[in-house]
């Protein structure tokens, strides 16, 4: 008897031994995710205060008698001292991040089922509601372009359109000025950041070919590196963790990068248009749907279980959504011309941040530009809507 307790106690300790390596590696996830986003804000300001040297470096170079490049070296210093401050001021207005750590009650009767301790994750004291406090337009047109259905930022603030009716991928500065765009043979119509300056493009062919491009952005060119086929249409496409989620209008699908099928996640073949567009949260354990037939918002679990879903007079066909690194969800509609702030649950709107009569023309792709704190839209329009947030 004495041994079998004491086997029933060495069992009970190996479970906890490992509910406890679990537990830690969950919370060294999420110190990471933390520490990743500090990390990018250090970098930037780093970045911003490099700039700001090299002017004044230029300044001094110029001596006082060259008046015209003195005025023209302090005209640059205060366009990026304006910079520096929309960076600080977005920097200071980010949610306030908590880890927190909840033991789960019924770990004394399931322990033997438990595979960690429940419950480790970033949350948000307070769910913050954004508003647009400056709207700008940039135009972007380049010779017959009419539209753009996707957007994507990358990590030096470099923003990617996609251009559908032309069939392009364009590269855009941080002053919404294209420098470089790359013509692919297909329609394009979305993109996503993989890692570096990779991107992933989802494409469909008049000829009934379905088909992911990766391309590369270097040294101001935009590159082909590689693609991969599939049986169905590619509408929205986003990567997380090593994996491709692909929408083809009526399904969610999940690829390896390689472009093998692992499952397909969740279906709605009620109408023809209800899961074209969708974005996933920053832990990928929610989906969030533009079911734009059906004119709702469907947030699902990464098993494909609708967790909620959400209707309001401003989301009338939708289009975009998108998933910012702070967890703010925002839904473009193209019929109602709006792009709304969502709760994280998707089940209430929190704010509509652009309307219409703000110059809004059929939205059809949104982006947040997370250092800036920008909200950039694309629709059927030569130009970009930026709306500056806080």
């Amino acid at each position: 008897m004495l041994t079998q307790i004491k086997d029933l106690r060495d069992t009970l300790n190996q479970l906890l031994d490992q509910l406890e390596k679990g537990t830690k590696e969950e919370m060294n996830n999420v110190l990471g995710d933390l520490d990743g986003s500090l990390q990018r804000d250090i970098e930037s300001c780093t970045h911003m205060h490099d700039q700001l040297k090299a002017l004044m470096d230029k300044i001094q170079d110029s001596g006082e008698d060259n008046e015209p490049n003195s005025h023209i070296g302090h005209r640059n210093c205060i366009e990026k001292i304006r910079e520096a401050n929309y960076l600080l001021h977005g920097m200071l207005h980010k949610p306030e991040m908590k880890v927190s750590f909840q033991a789960d009650t019924l770990a004394r009767e399931v322990l033997s089922q438990l595979k960690t301790l429940r419950t480790i994750q970033k949350v948000q004291s307070v769910q913050s509601i954004l508003r647009a406090i400056q709207i700008d337009k940039h135009n972007i047109k380049h010779k017959t372009d009419k539209s753009d259905c996707g957007i994507a930022e990358l990590p030096n603030e470099e923003i990617l359109l996609v251009d559908i009716t032309n069939s392009k991928v364009k590269t855009l500065n941080r002053k919404y000025k294209m420098t470089t765009h790359i013509d692919l043979p297909q329609n394009p119509h979305d993109i996503c950041h993989i890692s570096g300056k990779g991107l992933a493009v989802s494409v469909n062919s008049p000829d009934n070919r379905h088909e992911v491009y990766f391309l590369v952005v270097k040294a101001s060119k935009i590159k082909m590196n590689r693609k991969f086929s599939v049986d169905h249409y590619c509408y929205s496409i986003r990567h997380h963790q090593g994996k491709l989620y692909v929408a083809s209008a009526t399904a969610l699908y999940l690829y390896t990068t390689s472009g093998q099928l692992e499952k397909k996640i969740y279906e709605d073949p009620s109408s023809g248009c209800t899961v074209k567009r969708f974005a996933l949260a920053g832990d990928g354990r929610k989906i969030y749907i533009a079911a734009s037939d059906h004119h709702k918002l469907i947030t699902i679990d990464n098993k494909g279980n609708i967790l909620s879903t959400l209707q309001d007079q401003d989301i009338k066909s939708p289009v975009g959504v998108y998933v910012n690194e702070d967890g703010h969800v925002f839904v473009c509609s193209y019929r109602s011309c709006t792009v709304i702030q969502v709760d994280q649950e998707g089940r209430k709107k929190l704010a509509t941040l652009v309307r219409e009569e703000d110059g809004m023309n059929y939205p059809q792709a949104v982006c947040y530009g997370t250092r800036m704190r920008r909200l950039i839209v694309g629709g059927e329009q030569d130009d970009v809507l930026v709306a500056h947030l806080q």
